[in-house]
C-alpha cells in the first residue's frame, strides 16, 4: 500500500512539472485599437461667480441656464486601426477617418452656491443636468479673491465632476506563441456601450465692477478647463489565460481628453439689493488632445444670482 501511494505522489509530480514546462513556455500577446466612437456628454464650463458687496459669512445662490450653438464636433485619433475587418455577417466594417464625434446637450440646467467664508476666502459647489439623457455634472473648489475694491478681482479654481455616455469599438489584435513560435493570430471586434463619470480640474480669473448706484456692471472671466471623454476598459476582451501562461497587453486606444481656453464678458442687471441677473456669452477655445478636431464654440447662458 505503501509503494501504490509512492508512485502515486511520483506520478503526480512529473505531471506537474511537464504542464508548468509546457505552459511557461507560452504566452499571449494583445494589442488593443480604437474603432469608431460616440460620445453624449455636455460641455462642462467652470462656474460664474461675481463679487459685489459681498462679506464675510454670506451665501450666494445662483440658478443657471446655458446652451451651445453646436450640435457635434468630429476628429481623428492617434493609433487608430486602419484596416478593414471582415464580420461574422460577411460584412466589411473600417473606423472612420474622423472616428471620435462628440454629441452635446443643448441646453444646461443648474445651481451653483458661492459661501464667502472670509474677505479674500470662498468655497463654492453646484450641480447640473443636460437636456439629453439622465447626464447630471457638478463642481468643488475654493476661491481666492479682493474685499472692498473696484474693481473686485477674484482666482477660482476646481474639479469639474461629469457623467457620459459612450458607445465605443475596440479591436484587438491577439497573438499566441508556444516554445517562441507563433502558434496563432487573430483579430477580434468588440461593441461596448455604457457611461462613467469623470473628473476634470479647471481655473478662472474673474474681474468685476461692484457699482451700487448703477443698475449695470460689467464682469469678465477667463480660464482654461479640461474634459475627459473616454475612460474605460473593453469588459469583453478580459479574459483570463491559462494557468502558467505569460500575458502581455499593450493598449492603443487614446483617453481622448478635451482642454478648453474660454473667455466669458458679461453684463450685471442689479435688480435690488440681493438679487441680480447676470447675461454672458461663454467663447471656447477647443483642444482636442488626441484629435486634430480645433473648433471655436459659444456658450450663451443666464444665471440669477440670490445674496442672503
Amino acid at each position: 500500500m505503501e509503494k501504490k501511494n509512492l508512485y502515486r505522489i511520483l506520478f503526480l509530480f512529473i505531471i506537474t512539472n511537464i504542464t508548468l514546462y509546457l505552459h511557461g513556455c507560452a504566452s499571449v500577446e494583445q494589442t488593443l485599437y480604437l474603432g469608431d466612437v460616440k460620445v453624449n456628454a455636455p460641455i462642462s464650463t467652470p462656474p460664474t461667480h461675481i463679487n459685489i458687496n459681498k462679506e464675510p459669512g454670506d451665501v450666494t445662490i445662483s440658478p443657471r441656464f446655458a446652451l451651445i450653438n453646436k450640435k457635434k464636433v468630429t476628429g481623428s485619433t492617434e493609433d487608430r486601426h486602419t484596416q478593414s475587418l471582415l464580420l461574422l455577417d460577411s460584412s466589411e466594417y473600417k473606423p472612420k477617418s474622423n472616428n471620435v464625434e462628440w454629441n452635446f446637450s443643448r441646453y444646461i440646467f443648474g445651481t451653483d452656491i458661492d459661501f464667502k467664508l472670509s474677505k479674500a476666502f470662498s468655497l463654492f459647489g453646484g450641480f447640473s443636468f443636460s437636456s439629453e439623457g439622465n447626464l447630471w455634472g457638478g463642481n468643488l473648489g475654493i476661491g481666492l479673491h479682493s474685499h472692498s475694491t473696484s474693481p473686485v478681482v477674484r482666482f477660482d479654481i476646481g474639479i469639474n465632476i461629469q457623467k457620459y455616455e459612450y458607445d465605443a469599438v475596440t479591436i484587438v489584435h491577439t497573438r499566441e506563441s508556444y516554445f517562441g513560435e507563433d502558434a496563432d493570430e487573430y483579430i477580434s471586434f468588440f461593441h461596448d456601450k455604457g457611461n462613467e463619470i469623470n473628473f476634470n480640474p479647471f481655473f478662472s480669473l474673474t474681474v468685476n465692477s461692484t457699482n451700487d448706484s448703477s443698475l449695470l456692471n460689467y464682469f469678465m472671466s477667463a480660464g482654461f478647463f479640461w474634459q475627459s471623454l473616454l475612460d474605460f476598459e473593453p469588459g469583453e476582451t478580459n479574459y483570463d489565460p491559462f494557468l502558467f501562461w505569460t500575458k502581455t497587453v499593450t493598449d492603443m486606444r487614446p483617453d481622448c481628453n478635451s482642454g478648453f481656453l474660454f473667455f466669458n464678458p458679461g453684463l450685471n442687471l442689479n435688480l435690488n439689493e440681493h438679487m441680480r441677473i447676470l447675461f454672458s456669452a461663454k467663447v471656447l477655445k477647443e483642444v482636442l488632445v488626441t484629435s486634430d478636431s480645433n473648433e471655436w464654440l459659444v456658450v450663451p447662458s443666464v444665471q440669477l444670482d440670490f445674496q442672503l
